[in-house]
Formats: structure tokens, C-alpha cells, sequence
């Protein structure tokens, strides 16, 4: 009991660490006691502070690796065979111009044929005996097939209006299920070739142009784009 409390109105306060504290109104007089007991007398438990912010993680998204590096005629095995022409290149005799990345992504050129009545060029060589072999005219394009030293026309596509033309732009697509032949035409590409087969591997040996006997070709705007 706690008697020094002068008369009058006072605040009595309960504290208790942990605990909410209360407060009470009441009015003294002189000695009359003042009794807080029972419910009033319990404190509630204060709650536990709040768990702090959780620190937002910062998702680090992992970047696209680039496109692999586009092929030009610098490529070729031995780029010297070609030589530089008003903004082109140009390669006289015969020969078999390699190129020395692998043939898997999309090739763009423009040939010409500067002496000689056809552009030909080889995809899936393998050595002397075993390619696929594709030739152009102002006529006709032409899709071989040499195994073991055989030839066989796997298809002939007639093309028409080109009676006077010497350059072609084509697009190949070679992937391991397909390789595909384009011809630009206007503002578009006309399909030349389509070929799918099961069972053939399509990305395998090597591509490159055939020149034969003297001939003489162009080539411009020459693009490989590997996927």
C-alpha cells in the first residue's frame, strides 16, 4: 500500500516490461484506500515486433548468348583463290572452293557467270566421290546426288524469264533435317529446292563453289550466317 498520494484526481499507471501497461482515473481522498486487484489488474502480453523487411533478392537474368560469328569470304580455305573485282571477287579455272566453316546456318549470295553456261556449287562433300552437287543456268537448276562415284539428277526445276541472265542471288538453308535452295526474284525468293529425307544428314562435310575447265565466276554480297 502506497499512502503518499495527495487528494484529488490522479492517473494510476500499471507497467510491467513485455506487458501492455494501463492506466486508471481515480479520485483520492484522504485516508480512503485504493485497491486494483482482479482482471484489473492483469496486463496483456505486448506482441513480438514485426520480423524486419524481407531484403528483396535481385533476379540476375542471364543473358542470350550472342549469334555465332557471321561468315564471309574470308572464310573460304584458301580466300586467295578469289580475287577482289569492283566491290566482288572473281575466280577463274577449275577448281573446288572450299569453305571451312561448317555448313550448318543460312548462306546469301549473288554468282555469276562470267565465262561458262552454269554456276555450281557442293554441299555434305565428303571427298571426290561422295557430295550433293546443285547448278544454275538461265534455264534450269539442276540438284545432284554423287554416291561412291555415281551421279543421279535427284530433281530438275525449269525456271522461266531468265533467258538473258548471268547472276543469280541465292539463299541456301541448311539444317540437319533439310537443305534449301532460293532464288531471289523481285522483292522476294522463289523456291528452287526443297530436300528432306529421312535418315540423311544434311550438316555433314563441307560447302563449296566447283569452277570447271576455264570458267570463269563472280561472286558478291557473299553472307554465312552459322545457327
Amino acid at each position: 500500500m502506497y499512502s503518499a498520494v495527495p487528494p484529488g484526481n490522479r492517473t494510476v499507471e500499471l507497467r510491467r516490461e513485455h506487458f501492455v501497461p494501463k492506466r486508471y482515473e481515480h479520485t483520492f481522498t484522504a485516508g480512503q484506500p485504493f485497491t486494483i486487484s482482479g482482471g484489473d489488474a492483469v496486463l496483456a502480453v505486448l506482441p513480438p515486433p514485426p520480423p524486419p523487411p524481407k531484403k528483396e533478392v535481385e533476379v540476375v537474368k542471364e543473358k542470350p548468348p550472342p549469334p555465332p560469328k557471321a561468315g564471309s569470304i574470308a572464310d573460304f580455305e584458301d580466300p586467295l583463290q578469289w580475287k577482289e573485282d569492283n566491290g566482288g571477287y572473281v575466280h577463274s579455272g577449275a577448281a573446288f572452293l572450299s569453305y571451312s566453316m561448317p555448313p550448318k546456318g543460312q548462306f546469301t549470295f549473288t554468282v555469276q557467270m562470267l565465262k561458262g553456261a552454269k554456276a555450281r556449287w557442293r554441299l555434305m562433300y565428303l571427298d571426290p566421290r561422295n557430295y550433293a552437287q546443285f547448278e544454275i543456268d538461265n534455264k534450269t537448276f539442276v540438284a545432284k546426288v554423287i554416291s561412291d562415284g555415281k551421279s543421279v539428277d535427284r530433281t530438275r526445276t525449269p525456271l522461266r524469264n531468265l533467258d538473258k541472265q548471268k547472276e543469280f542471288t541465292i539463299s541456301i538453308d541448311v539444317a540437319p533435317e533439310h537443305i534449301v535452295h532460293k532464288l531471289r526474284s523481285g522483292d522476294g525468293w522463289m523456291p528452287l529446292d526443297a530436300w528432306s529425307e529421312p535418315g540423311v544428314r544434311y550438316g555433314v562435310g563441307k560447302f563449296g563453289f566447283l569452277v570447271q575447265g576455264n570458267d570463269q565466276i563472280g561472286l558478291a554480297d557473299f553472307k554465312f550466317q552459322p545457327k
